[in-house]
């Protein structure tokens, strides 16, 4: 018969198109006479069917079928085997192990040469080489040999599952081409989904050939892989699935290639959706890294990460229960050589600073070690969205100073920190980081910070004519651009705002009260920009809440503050108690008039604070509304 076989495949390949003729026609009869042979149903015996099956299936996938170089012979073998596979039911079973084998490598070499062709030169044709995978994929769900593979696999039982597995876990690692890979991994899905208890048993062998795959470069290939990995947690012991979660992780933060950040999101997100019981009980393993990896910079990468959170955390109290372990993540990460780690790691600690503060579960180690992390995270040159993690250092500390009140080594390295990034060269950089400086001042009143804050601010608030860094290019002398002016003003106004704020009531520091009321009074006086009634309303509105503060915390001015104050208060009150000023800088004036009038008048001699009573007794004489008239009576 093997005889009768191989003749017949020579006439199909035979020069002449008669021959070629005669060729055919035989091997069909030969085919449907054989197929008839190895059904059953069609009345023939066990004994025959086998004996048919073990002549025919060894000759079509050797040299002279599947493996032949004629085209037509490896089709028409193909074809035969396929028909083969569909009526021979259990009789087949014996050879499942190297149909899959044969049918799973297969796959590439039957793809059109053109596929291949087109994967090669997709830049040529401006084609996105994922979009050509895509449609790869959807050829592959509709080939004749995955329906094949999918009828063997119905045939397996526990006998024929150690040789399949074995056979399986072999032919994924040599087989080659997207096609076989990708096959593999589908036929992995396939036997979670349909024979898990067939499967149980090979759980973690076939974990560990998929993860295997998960490190192609191919992204279309590693992403099956991650997604049948996923599956296969489902039937893994939690040692393994742990040792799956050490493996993403450490393929995560030690790869500078995006792609390979987006498959270990694909397969952490993959555990938790397609293996859910099991993902609970090894959460500990994945979670931590889910949450630093939802700060991505690349959504593909942080979006599966997101979804993986949200769908099994809830939000601060999952950031309480893994905060070790992130930190233990983060610590051996913050001091990456990649660039794109070192950001990710600080941005995610940004968010885990929520959760810390005076009141919060979090021990006070765990807190300090937080701290530390953030600090290591601001040294270095800047980056963009370093400002949001300097920040979070500073108003973090700002809640835990009862914390840093007791370890003074790790106050004194915060502040040389706070120092360090206030001086940076950047200026985009620094333009932000000094406000946060500003903030730290107000908890924290640290001389060698308050000299920097105070020379950095002025740098910044009123830069010498030659800086390249000053905001400010005039036109024709001292002609404004309205918009230009507005800018400009809006800007400086944030910065003085930010030195009110970083004024402590309780502990008024002489450098920074000097600071605020000096910058109020060049804003005025200044020729850089001419101040509109933003700056008239937001000054007085400034100096009245800190005199007030001051005032409630039972703390007084100095003998020489008082006399700073009073005349930054000449300066404001002569632009602003004006007839014609809009109503509401004229409130604003008088009522910061009243707190001024009251901090003075506790140190000051009353000659030196007629000065007010006079300017209210001229101010009287104008044409005021009845609204201004009412809080002129509450000012005397």
């Amino acid at each position: 018969m093997e005889e009768i076989w191989s003749m017949s495949f020579r006439a199909i390949d035979d020069i002449k198109d008669s021959v070629r003729k005669a060729g055919t026609k035989l091997t069909r009869s030969l085919a449907t006479n054989l197929t008839r042979a190895a059904d059953v149903s069609t009345g023939s015996s066990d004994s025959r069917a086998t004996k048919v099956l073990g002549d025919l299936i060894p000759f079509l996938i050797g040299n002279q079928g599947l493996l032949s170089d004629a085209e037509d012979v490896r089709t028409f073998s193909l074809d035969t085997i396929l028909k083969v596979c569909k009526v021979a039911g259990p009789r087949i079973k014996t050879f499942v192990p190297t149909l899959l084998e044969n049918f799973i490598s297969m796959m590439s070499t039957m793809e059109p040469d053109v596929v291949n062709y087109l994967v090669l030169n997709a830049d040529k044709y401006n084609l996105n080489s994922n979009d050509i995978d895509a449609q790869r994929l959807q050829s592959l769900g509709r080939s004749p040999l995955m329906d094949a593979i999918e009828q063997l696999l119905g045939t397996l039982d526990e006998e024929l599952m150690p040789k399949v597995v074995d056979v399986l876990a072999q032919t994924i690692k040599k087989s080659v081409g997207l096609p076989s890979k990708v096959c593999g991994s589908r036929v992995l899905v396939t036997l979670v989904q349909r024979h898990i208890e067939l499967t149980k048993p090979f759980g973690d062998k076939l974990l560990q050939c998929a993860i295997s795959q998960i490190y192609d470069r191919n992204e279309t290939i590693s992403s099956s892989y991650a997604a049948a990995a996923g599956y296969l947690c489902r039937i893994s012991s939690v040692d393994e699935i742990v040792k799956f979660g050490s493996k993403i992780s450490k393929l995560y933060f030690d790869s500078e290639d995006e792609k390979r950040r987006q498959i270990v999101a694909l397969a952490s997100e993959a555990v938790s959706k397609y293996s859910a019981d099991k993902f609970d009980l090894v959460s500990g393993a994945f979670l931590p890294l889910c949450f630093i990896g939802k700060h991505d910079v690349v959504s593909k990468a942080s979006k599966p990460f997101d979804r993986e959170w949200i769908e099994h955390t809830s939000g601060n109290s999952a950031m309480k229960l893994y905060f070790d372990e992130i930190l233990q993540l983060a610590e051996a990460q913050i001091g990456s050589n990649s660039y794109t780690i070192r950001r990710i790691v600080a941005q995610s600690m940004v968010e885990l600073c929520e959760v810390v503060g005076e009141n919060s579960t979090v021990s006070p180690n765990s807190s300090n070690h937080l701290l530390t992390i953030l600090m290591e995270a601001c040294r270095g040159k800047s980056w963009t969205g370093k400002d949001v993690v300097f920040d979070a250092l500073v108003s973090t500390s700002v809640r835990l100073h009862h914390i840093l009140q007791e370890d003074e080594m790790q106050f004194a390295a915060l502040s040389k920190i706070v120092i360090t990034e206030s001086k940076r060269r950047n200026k985009e950089y620094q333009r932000k980081a000094i406000k946060s400086t500003g903030h730290f001042l107000h908890q924290f009143i640290e001389d060698d910070v308050v000299e920097t804050y105070v020379d950095v601010m002025n740098s910044i608030l009123w830069p010498e004519a030659d800086d390249s860094d000053s905001d400010v290019e005039m036109d024709d002398g001292n002609k404004f651009n309205s918009r230009q002016n507005i800018k400009i003003e809006e800007e400086k106004l944030s910065f003085i705002e930010n030195i009110f704020e970083s004024i402590n009531p309780e502990r008024v520091n002489h450098d920074l009260f000097q600071l605020a009321l000096q910058s109020v009074t060049k804003l005025f006086t200044t020729e850089v920009l001419s101040p509109t009634w933003r700056s008239k309303r937001n000054c007085n509105e400034w100096i009245t809440s800190c005199l007030s503060s001051i005032r409630s915390s039972s703390c007084e001015l100095n003998v020489e503050q008082a006399r700073m104050l009073l005349s930054t208060w000449k300066v404001i009150s002569s632009v602003c108690l004006l007839e014609g000023e809009i109503e509401a800088v004229q409130v604003q004036s008088l009522r910061c008039t009243k707190e001024v009038r009251e901090a003075i008048s506790q140190v000051l001699e009353s000659q030196e604070t007629n000065t007010i009573k006079q300017k209210l007794d001229e101010f009287k004489e104008l044409k005021l509304t009845s609204v201004i008239q009412a809080e002129v009576d509450k000012t005397t």
